[in-house]
């Protein structure tokens, strides 16, 4: 743990945010030294100095200072955003010495880009503040940018360099993944950063992959040398590769290990009112076999959850009301993340969604029909008052409450009795006023017949227009028969494809939100019919659309209100054996747990089970596995990648794309590259110049080109090479550049680099 003193800040009490602190660009503080053809660029950066480093900014008569300073047992005391290294000639290790302090005695595995975020520092009376960090374990140049500002509103801002280095390190070249199955071959670089030449045993080993080095390497004074160690990846997972330079430094790299082939998926769902079996089948000719297990703590984790995919997805086709209730569920979302802390709903990401959805929804709002006025009444429901939203319901309000027949009705132009009801409870549901909701109990009472369907009198009791007791236990009694018994143990409710208030038929997660609205009044039951709707969410489309969607927040919102899941414990068995097992922070009610466990590809019986038994919890349980990658055949477009022949660790070659597409589709291809190779970006702006393409993205693992028109199209694509070996590309796709759908897929290839 180090300290940072935030000193000198002229008036009393000030405050000062402390930016991130980030590695500054490495290239200007190293230079390239050569010990053979295999040398890496080294840091040759002097310690800071221990005196008083003037910060620029002005608050009052002075400046923000920094000051550093090392004390006898060489603990490091960090100034106003200064750092101090002990100094190089007081007690540093020389050849053959023991690990510093600074190495200390785990290996440095911790390698963040930027560390630091403090929005709200204070001083005390005599203007200094004392910040505890941990820097991390990077030997790098760090920047810290400091803003402050005193009572009085006078303002200064400053930045400052900290070096963290050690006399001799070690570090290990790694690529951001690998696949399994690949041969890679890793520099392991050695820098002396002293006067002195040192010799030391270096040794290199990896778990989660096979790989091992070991001998005695000597470097010479401000020098550095590499070695290449040869490392094949296995199953999976996580590949940690440790090096050790005697007991100067130790380092350690984690590589995720991708699998090789394409995911097939299994998926279970639902509620948790008991223990629950599920029976996975086998999934023919798969490998690497993982279960996924997610389980949900009530409605506000699956708002969590929708939140951070920015209120799902928007609707693929197009149909009358469907993009309006999809803004309106995202607005809603947005006003229901207000129980939620800024981690779980970050302002920014609240931001967005509120502006994505206020444009169409304004726009909807100049001219309404009775039916988009009804809809945009219950959609801004819980919008914060004095707000735009609080403003428009108002007017949305006093529209619907005009436009009600004097039969009690709302009537749109055309429909059937089963719609005009629905609407007419919708539309008394978004509505405040006594008086409207007496008039429609009365179209109610006149339609009596019609509200023995369960749907129908789901609406009527959901309006909030029944006010008569007996009416509401009949169409209770209604509701409550139509329910219907699920394997998992929880009932809901079908609507049979009866009309929803927008004219489209609904859907059982419509009829069971309905119901749980409906049944109010027997919490348990109504509890009992919010986790099957739970169970019902999907996080790649939640409950089917924009209105089914805001149905069911609606219903979980009442059926879960002031509902903390206690402490639970789930535990996962598979063919009776425990693989997994996680528990639910009675703290953290609006946090998923994911189980995960190795599951072979072959069929399985599972039993989870929750202890204690706590309602309000349902989970997705996915079992994946990986099965060869298969050319496809007949179709209208394919796409052939050429490795590069020839091509060497730190060389450049050429990647021959042949693409044949009909004249009529325009195509976007996503050409997988293998790890360490990356494309020569100078070469494909030539591309961009030529018209050959409109564009592309070079990232690691693919270069992305936008635009081939059809006819038939080839190029050459310049790469480079950082790492030796035998690795395996990520496949190749060919997409419709009109609407993203995938037209063709290339198995990955396995490229042979030479060293």
């Amino acid at each position: 743990m180090k300290t940072l003193t935030v000193a000198t800040l002229v008036g009393t009490g000030a405050l000062l945010a402390l930016g991130s602190c980030m590695s500054r660009d490495a290239s200007s503080a190293k230079q390239e030294r050569k010990e053979d053809e295999r040398a890496y660029p080294v840091v040759d950066a002097p310690a800071p100095s221990a005196a008083p480093m003037e910060m620029g900014g002005a608050m009052g008569g002075e400046g923000l200072r920094a000051g550093a300073k090392s004390d006898a047992a060489g603990d490091v005391t960090l100034g106003a955003i200064g750092y101090a290294t002990r100094d190089h000639e007081k007690g540093e290790p020389k050849a053959g010495g023991k690990r510093n302090e600074q190495a200390g005695g785990a290996p440095r595995a911790w390698f963040p880009e930027s560390f630091l975020w403090l929005p709200l520092v204070e001083t005390n009376n005599d203007g200094v503040a004392t910040v505890p960090i941990t820097v991390p374990d990077s030997l790098t140049t760090w920047r810290v940018l400091a803003l402050a500002q005193s009572r009085d509103g006078a303002q200064a801002g400053a930045e400052a360099n900290f070096l963290s280095t050690l006399p001799a390190y070690v570090d290990v070249v790694v690529p951001g993944s690998l696949y399994a199955g690949d041969e890679v071959m890793l520099p392991v670089q050695v820098v002396n950063t002293t006067g002195e030449a040192m010799s030391a045993p270096l040794s290199v080993s990896a778990t989660g992959a096979n790989g091992s080095a070991a001998g005695t390497l000597s470097v010479g004074a401000g020098g550095s040398t590499s070695r290449a160690v040869r490392v094949v990846t296995g199953a999976p997972g996580t590949a940690t590769i440790t090096a050790s330079f005697g007991d100067i430094d130790q380092v350690q790299k984690a590589v995720p290990v991708r699998p090789v082939g394409r995911p097939v998926d299994v998926v279970r769902a639902g509620a948790m009112a008991a223990d629950r079996e599920i029976d996975f089948p086998g999934i023919e000719g798969g490998q690497f076999g993982e279960l996924a297990l997610t389980l949900w703590p009530g409605a506000m984790a699956v708002v969590r959850e929708e939140v951070r995919l920015g209120g799902g997805w928007d609707e693929p086709w197009v149909r009358h009301g469907a993009d309006l209730s999809r803004q309106l569920y995202r607005l809603a979302l947005a006003n229901a993340a207000a129980g939620l802390d800024e981690d779980d709903a970050p302002p920014d990401t609240i931001r967005a969604m509120r502006l994505r959805a206020w444009q169409p929804v304004a726009r909807a709002a100049r001219a309404p029909d009775t039916a988009t006025a009804c809809l945009l009444a219950e959609g801004l429901k819980g919008a914060a008052e004095g707000s735009l939203e609080a403003s428009l319901r108002e007017r949305m309000v006093d529209q619907v409450a005009r436009e009600q027949a004097a039969d009690g009705t709302w009537v749109t132009a055309a429909g059937t009795i089963d719609q005009v009801l629905a609407l007419t409870a919708l539309c008394a549901r978004a509505s405040d006023h006594p008086g409207v909701r007496l008039r429609a109990q009365g179209a109610f009472d006149r339609n009596l017949p019609r509200l023995d369907d369960p749907w129908l009198a789901a609406w009527a009791l959901a309006s909030g227009a029944i006010s008569d007791p007996e009416l509401a236990d009949r169409l209770r009694e209604v509701v409550k028969k139509g329910l219907v018994d699920g394997e998992d143990g929880n009932r809901f409710l079908r609507p049979g494809g009866a009309p929803r208030p927008d004219g489209w038929a609904a859907g059982v997660a419509e009829g069971t939100g309905l119901a749980a609205l409906a049944l109010a009044d027997d919490p348990a039951l109504a509890a009992e019919l919010a986790t099957a709707l739970l169970g019902m969410h999907r996080a790649e489309g939640g409950w089917g659309d924009g209105f089914a969607d805001l149905l069911a927040l609606r219903a979980l919102e009442a059926s879960f209100e002031g509902n903390t899941p206690p402490a639970v414990t789930i535990v996962v068995e598979a063919d009776g054996m425990e693989v997994a097992r996680g528990t639910l922070d009675a703290t953290q009610p609006h946090r998923a747990v994911t189980l995960l466990a190795a599951l072979s590809s072959t069929a399985h019986k599972l039993r989870v089970r929750a202890e204690p038994a706590a309602p309000g919890l349902v989970f997705t349980a996915r079992h994946r596995a990986y099965v060869p990658w298969a050319r496809p055949e007949g179709a209208a477009v394919e796409v052939a990648v050429t490795p590069p022949s020839g091509l060497r660790a730190g060389g450049t070659g050429q990647v021959a794309v042949r693409v044949a597409n009909p004249s009529d589709t325009p195509v976007d291809v996503v050409v997988g590259l293998p790890a360490g190779v990356r494309a020569d970006t100078s070469g494909l702006d030539a591309l961009v110049a030529s018209a050959r393409i409109q564009s592309f993205t070079a990232a690691e693992g693919s270069i992305t080109l936008r635009g081939i028109e059809g006819g038939g199209w080839e190029a050459n694509l310049p790469v480079t090479a950082a790492l030796a070996g035998v690795l395996h590309a990520a496949p190749s796709t060919a997409l419709d550049a009109r609407d993203g759908d995938t037209l063709y897929i290339l198995p990955p290839q396995a490229w042979r680099i030479g060293g």
